[in-house]
């Protein structure tokens, strides 16, 4: 499996630059104390975990049919 191909889940500025440096999608959490924009390169951010489970399905987690 590729880099880009991988999603990580995280919470904080830090989280988005290992992300970043590792070429993997990052969703990011809210709930983690930061803003959007400290929180900014993340390929989606949602308020905390339950708002990504309440959106799953249209989350960069969620499986697309070709």
């Amino acid at each position: 499996m590729k880099p880009d191909e991988l999603i990580m889940l995280g919470d904080t500025p830090y989280d988005v630059q290992a992300a970043i440096g590792a070429h993997v999608n990052l969703v990011g959490l809210l709930c983690g104390g930061w803003s959007e924009i400290e929180l900014s390169g993340a390929t989606a951010i949602y308020s905390d975990p339950l708002d990504l489970l309440k959106w799953y399905d249209a989350s960069p987690f969620a499986v697309k049919a070709i």
